[in-house]
């Protein structure tokens, strides 16, 4: 059976290669069957009616249940519940498997199936090692088997794809099993739908349906958006009135619409033109109003600015008047700067003398400091008491030279010590390096052992790298291989989604394709009487009906539909399914494709395997670095061997020069105690030479200082009693008294021209003050009465706040008027989308729910899709009565109803049996046995005839019919075997599966099964 074969039932060699056609199967170690056996289906096919025989229980039904296995991975009915495939017969080790070769949509496939299994083990002596279902499928394409999955659910899913049925479907019409035979006929609404709508295809009118409500929805949810907006506007609306003397709009009655309240928006929208005219007459009053407020606050203003000038003018009369005291009560300091100033002006002539008396009393104090200096800085003191100090000083200089000349003559000797002393101190430093450098050297020797141990194992460690570095490379290798087939895998992953979505178009296309084949070969049929009567004569006899007479012939229609327009439409057909075709074989090579790379990329991720070789690369790096360090760590163990043997030498050196420096610093050292011994005898041994020397030195200096220092405080003693007397004589003679009264009066010219400018300065404020007081506003103003500025503020406010309340009213209400206006104009722009929008919903709400089985309109409550299959129910129990008069001699006949059964909660898919004897409509539950037998037979016959014939179906080219002819008596069997014998003319093959003796006789085509206490075998001998 093909899920989706050729419509034309007529072309034999076309419907034979379209459809499903089993070649050949074969069994190993399954069901009661142990060893292998081949069934040749070839010859069994072209007999088109053929016999599985055998006694009970010898494996007959097995046939069927490898065939199905091969196809879905398990058998029909409770059998599968057991997954008992391995035969009981085989041995232990054998592998059970079913291979089947078929034809599926034109192509020819080979399912290889294994079921799990157990089996001994072969490495312990006792034990079990459980095999899992293994499944694999392959193509003949250009005379060799190519492969296209070997995974147990991508087989599936292929064969599941090709046939367009699943199992139990398949079994439902196809494979008619042992005490499954009566299903369909018996079966419930539901499974009855599925099967139905897997066979026919009518998943389009469910897309029909998601694509009504989907329309529904978008246009609801457009209106609900316009509604949305309406309310938001009208929401706005209320806003601008909020606030304002008008009430809010109200006026928006609220209507009932499909059970909900919805508003009346062009009743609101003409309930706010007439707030807006209203609104238009309450902002023209409030014009008038704010006009006259503000008329009255301007008056007010200005009296209240009158009385503040008055105010003020007052206040500067007062003012002035306080100042006029203030200037009377500080005449007397005025009067007071006045005589200083002048007293100041004749102490300015004393200012040279005086300068001069200070100079020399300076000169003098300075003096005085630099001779007491000089005497404090001998050591010992100076001269004594009653002792000239000119004198001292010339006797205590002479002194001093004579001790100097004795101290030179001890230079050489000193020199020659101070020499002595720089070579030991060179001679200690010396030794000092050479002891660093022996504990340098010894440190150094002592850490070389460990430094060369190191070299030599990273040298050792470098060279393992090297030998491990192929490896290393071979790891990467292996790494880069696994993430570019992991980033393949994921790469085929999206090709074949793509693939898989040009399918699904090519499939829709070859369906179009198919209906419009139809529609041709209708249109061709309904002209066929117009291309007969084209041909007759006046006399001809009718070749259907035979008469000569044609009073009535058909006439041929505008479309009329010839053979090459069929053909034309045959060969879209075959063009849509050889695209189809190409990409099932394209998405079955990138399914191959991907379980190789998966496989290849051992089950890692792109991301995974790019970790993964990021760090084998690191590694392999590492290795690298490390190898090429050898010839770096050779290098360095031989510097450290040279740095060892260098070591020691150097080692033996510097000991040698440390004994020879010891030597040479005893012999300086017994030399110097010699020098010294010299020196102390002349200045003793507490200091030395050089310090005596610049003793001596410095004395003699502060003696040659002190002299100079006496003279000059000599000479300033005599100048400053000079200047004394001068300024005594002077002052004598002037206005002041004494010396100190000439120094109190002395100022700056800084503070001269201060003070007589504050004197000009309060001179003309009093006249500027006096001049004020006689003006003649503020004399005026000071008689009148004092105005009360708070009465008249709070005047003045309240007119400005009336009128500011006025403006903002009018300003206000203008606002709203304007806004009002923008918001009509915008409600009736979105009523006017809104209307038309609100019929286009209300129009697919009513088809949607017409579909859908919801509306009222809809008396039966059945969705589309769901109409169609009863209606193709209908057309299967027309096809079946049709077979069904033939056996059963016209007593009994199948009727569909569109009542509900029980658990039937959609209805349209019931099944009654008219008893044509009684005329009662009884359950197809309350048949007999045999009864039961034939009518399911007639109506799985009857759903083939459909399904064969219809465009976009399953092509069901081979049925299988599982025991129950035992029901029969002898004169219904006959009329069973002549409808099923006349299903060979139809290009289909029967297999009929019993142990009756007479089916032997009635069918020459057999394939026997027989039975041993061994195991089963199959005979084809007949």
């Amino acid at each position: 059976m093909h899920a989706d074969g050729i419509a034309d039932a007529g072309a034999d060699d076309v419907h034979r290669s379209a459809a499903m056609r089993i070649h050949r199967l074969e069994l190993t170690a399954f069901g009661p069957f142990p060893g292998t056996e081949v069934v040749e289906f070839e010859r069994l096919n072209a007999a088109g009616l053929f016999l599985l025989a055998g006694p009970t229980g010898a494996g007959k039904t097995s046939i069927l249940d490898a065939i199905c296995f091969a196809l879905y991975g398990a058998v029909p009915g409770d059998r599968n519940g057991a997954k008992a495939f391995k035969s009981d017969h085989a041995p232990a080790d054998a592998r059970p498997r079913v291979v089947l070769d078929l034809t599926m949509r034109s192509r020819r496939f080979r399912v290889t199936r294994e079921p799990g299994w157990t089996r001994p083990s072969r490495r312990a002596r006792s034990g079990c090692v459980e095999e899992k279902a293994k499944a694999t499928i392959a193509e003949y394409v250009d005379e060799e088997w190519r492969p296209h999955s070997n995974r147990v659910d991508e087989v599936g899913q292929l064969v599941t794809t090709l046939l367009g049925m699943n199992k139990d479907q398949f079994c439902q019409v196809v494979l008619l099993p042992q005490g499954e035979f009566q299903t369909f006929l018996t079966a419930g609404a539901k499974e009855r739908h599925d099967v139905l709508e897997s066979l026919f295809r009518t998943h389009r009118f469910q897309a029909v349906e998601r694509w009504l409500v989907d329309h529904r929805r978008q246009l609801d949810g457009q209106c609900r958006d316009a509604e949305a907006q309406l309310d938001r506007v009208l929401a706005r609306v209320d806003e601008v009135f909020t606030g304002i003397a008008e009430p809010a709009l109200t006026e928006r009655r609220p209507q009932e619409v499909g059970g909900a309240t919805r508003l009346d928006y062009p009743v609101a929208l003409t309930s706010l033109r007439a707030r807006q005219s209203a609104l238009a007459a309450s902002a023209a009053a409030a014009a008038d109003t704010e006009s006259q407020t503000s008329e009255r606050a301007k008056s007010a203003q200005h009296a209240l600015d009158a009385a503040r000038s008055l105010v003020d003018l007052q206040r500067q009369r007062r003012e002035a008047k306080n100042r006029w005291d203030e200037l009377m009560s500080s005449a007397a300091e005025v009067r007071r700067r006045e005589r200083e100033v002048l007293l100041a002006r004749r102490a300015s002539a004393f200012e040279p003398l005086l300068e001069l008396v200070e100079e020399a009393a300076d000169a003098l104090r300075r003096a005085e400091i630099d001779a007491e200096t000089a005497l404090a800085a001998l050591d010992p003191p100076g001269p004594v008491a009653g002792t000239d100090p000119l004198t001292w000083v010339t006797e205590e200089a002479e002194d001093l030279r004579g001790e100097l000349a004795s101290l030179d003559a001890l230079i050489d000797t000193q020199n020659e010590l101070d020499r002595r002393t720089h070579s030991l101190s060179e001679l200690e430093d010396e030794l000092d390096t050479v002891r660093a450098r022996e504990v340098s050297l010894v440190t150094t020797l002592a850490g070389l052992p460990g430094e060369i141990a190191a070299a030599r194992g990273a040298l050792m460690a470098a060279r393992e790298a090297a030998a491990g570095l192929p490896a290393a490379v071979e790891t990467v290798a292996a790494a880069q291989s696994a993430k570019d087939s992991a980033t393949r895998a994921v790469e085929l992953g999206d090709e074949i989604v793509q693939v898989e979505a040009a399918l699904f178009e090519a499939r829709e296309r070859r369906a179009d394709a198919r209906d419009a084949l139809h529609l041709l070969r209708a249109r061709r049929i309904s002209g066929m009487a117009a291309a007969l009567a084209s041909r007759l004569a006046h006399g001809d006899p009718c070749p259907v009906c035979g008469s000569r007479d044609h009073p009535q012939r058909a006439e041929p229609g505008q479309d009329e539909v010839g053979p090459d327009d069929e053909a034309a439409g045959e060969d879209v057909v075959r063009r849509a399914e050889d695209a189809m075709g190409t990409l099932e074989l394209r998405r079955e090579r990138l399914r191959s494709e991907r379980t190789a790379a998966a496989h290849a990329a051992a089950g890692l991720t792109p991301d995974t395997a790019q970790t993964r070789l990021r760090d084998m690369q690191i590694r392999r790096q590492a290795c690298a670095d490390t190898a090429a360090s050898a010839d770096t760590c050779a290098a360095t163990l031989s510097r450290l061997e040279e740095k060892q043997r260098d070591g020691h030498d150097e080692l033996a050196r510097t000991r040698a020069a440390l004994h020879t420096s010891e030597a040479q610093r005893v012999e300086q050292t017994a030399a110097m105690t010699g020098l010294r011994g010299k020196i102390a005898a002349r200045i003793g041994a507490e200091t030395s030479l050089a310090t005596r020397r610049a003793v001596v030195l410095q004395r003699l200096d502060h003696v040659a200082a002190l002299g100079p220092a006496l003279h000059s405080r000599n000479e300033a003693q005599a100048a400053h009693r000079a200047g004394t007397h001068r300024l005594d004589r002077l002052v004598a003679d002037s206005v002041f008294a004494t010396v100190q009264q000439v120094h109190n009066a002395v100022r700056t010219e800084t503070d001269i021209a201060s003070g007589e400018a504050l004197n000009r300065a309060y001179s003309m404020e009093r006249a500027a003050t006096e001049k004020a007081l006689a003006h003649p506003s503020l004399l005026e103003a000071a008689q009148a009465p004092t105005p009360d500025l708070t009465a008249l503020a709070q005047t003045a406010e309240e007119c400005a706040t009336r009128a500011a309340l006025a403006g903002a009213t009018t300003s206000r209400l203008d606002a709203a008027a304007a806004r009002l206006d923008a918001l009509g104009t915008t409600l009736e722009q979105i009523l006017a989308g809104w209307a038309p929008l609100r019929e286009q919903r209300d129009r697919a709400d009513h088809v949607a729910s017409m579909v859908a089985g919801t509306s009222r309109d809809n008396s039966s409550k059945t969705k589309l899709s769901h109409y169609v299959l009863a209606a193709r129910l209908e057309q299967v129990v027309h096809a079946a009565n049709v077979r069904l008069r033939g056996i059963c001699g016209g007593r009994y006949e199948l009727e569909h109803t569109l009542s509900r059964g029980v658990r039937d909660v959609r209805g349209g898919l019931g099944l009654r049996v008219l008893d044509t004897y009684t005329g009662v409509r009884r359950d197809p539950a309350t048949l007999s046995g045999g009864e039961t037998f034939y009518v399911s037979l007639a109506l799985a016959l009857g759903l083939a005839d459909l399904v064969n014939n219809e465009i976009g179906g399953a092509e069901l080219s081979t049925l299988f019919v599982d025991e129950g002819f035992g029901t029969l008596d002898a004169e219904t069997l006959d009329d069973v075997m002549d409808e099923l014998d006349a299903l060979r003319s139809g290009g289909r093959s029967v297999g009929l599966v019993s142990h009756l003796a007479e089916l032997r006789i009635r069918v020459p085509v057999q394939l026997s099964v027989v039975r041993s206490p061994n195991g089963s075998r199959l005979d084809d001998s007949r």
